[in-house]
């Protein structure tokens, strides 16, 4: 519905506005009618400004007022009624329609010499400026290459700049590489040295033991030494008393041997190293685990049992 309104509305429009407005724009492009308004505004100035600016009169008494006002003129005697409101204005309008042109054609004529000179004069002004123009656009082409080529130049400097910081990014990604790989062989090697000091420690405490262990077993030894000297010494004084107090004798098969015959080299002598279980005494029933030292209420027990035997060693001590 609004659509078929607003079509309406544009038929009506282009039947009666727009053949107006056309109408009026062909008038008021027309010189003389412009002319002519603008001439009976001129001559009317007084009517024109009542009209407009009488606020304290109504518009029938501001009419009045204008109609009161005289638009005849006398000329030669003779008055000639509407000159205000048609006819200066009309006169005016022709004038100038008609005798504008003829009016700029003297003007021009009068002014021809002036306008060639002033042309002339303009004609130089305009090459002066066209010329700074040119020499300006030359600076500013001279400018304009020079900032090209700074640019170009700074673009080549940033090229450079941006391929050796590629390269430097580069060798440093590389070099981030190889320390991390450094790292890592790091973390390993400190891994195995750390399992090589653990192992030096476990060695170490296993040696302390050992050495303790060793200490101890020294210590052990030590006192079994002792002990062992001790009874060796017990031993020696007990052979040393046993020696003083048997005479010597030997072997009825020895002969003259005497304690050559059993392995001693005097009386004085025991029998270190041998086994005492071994020994023969050339007495039967006479062997040694027979011969208990506690059994014997003295030595003379034992060599009552035995063969006296001359010696060279008993005759030096006879003599003495």
């Amino acid at each position: 519905m609004s659509e078929t309104i607003d079509k309406a509305l544009d038929a009506v429009k282009s039947v009666t506005t727009e053949p107006v407005v056309k109408a009026v724009n062909q008038r008021l492009s027309n010189p003389f009618f412009l002319c002519f308004i603008s001439s009976w505004v001129l001559c009317n100035w007084d009517r024109v400004l009542l009209l407009l600016f009488s606020f304290s009169l109504d518009i029938e008494q501001r009419i009045e007022k204008i109609k009161a006002l005289p638009s005849n003129s006398v000329f030669f005697g003779i008055s000639i009624p509407h000159t205000h409101t048609f006819w200066y204005p009309f006169v005016a309008s022709i004038i100038f329609v008609v005798g504008t042109p003829f009016i700029s054609y003297v003007v021009d004529v009068i002014q021809n010499g002036v306008l060639t000179k002033k042309s002339t004069n303009d004609s130089k002004r305009k090459q002066s400026a066209l010329d700074l123009k040119i020499e300006e656009i030359n600076k500013n082409v001279e400018y304009e290459y020079a900032d090209a080529k700074a640019r170009l130049n700074a673009e080549r400097a940033n090229k450079a700049i941006e391929y050796d910081t590629n390269a430097l990014e580069d060798k440093y990604n590389n070099a981030q590489i190889k320390l991390r790989d450094i790292n890592e062989l790091i973390k390993e090697k400190g891994k195995e040295v750390q399992t090589v000091t653990n192992s030096y420690y476990n060695a170490i405490d296993s040696i302390s033991k050992v050495r303790t262990e060793l200490e101890l077993k020294e210590k052990e030894l030590m006192d079994l030494n002792a002990k062992i000297i001790t009874n060796q010494n017990k031993l020696d004084a007990i052979n040393q008393e046993i020696s003083k107090n048997t005479l010597p004798f030997a072997r009825p098969t020895l002969g003259s041997s005497g304690f050559q015959g059993l392995g001693l080299s005097s009386a004085e002598s025991t029998w270190p190293g041998e086994n005492l279980a071994k020994l023969h005494w050339g007495i039967p029933g006479a062997n040694w685990p027979g011969l208990i030292p506690a059994s014997l209420q003295t030595a003379n027990d034992l060599a009552s049992g035995l063969i006296p035997v001359n010696h060279p060693n008993n005759d030096i001590n006879k003599n003495k």
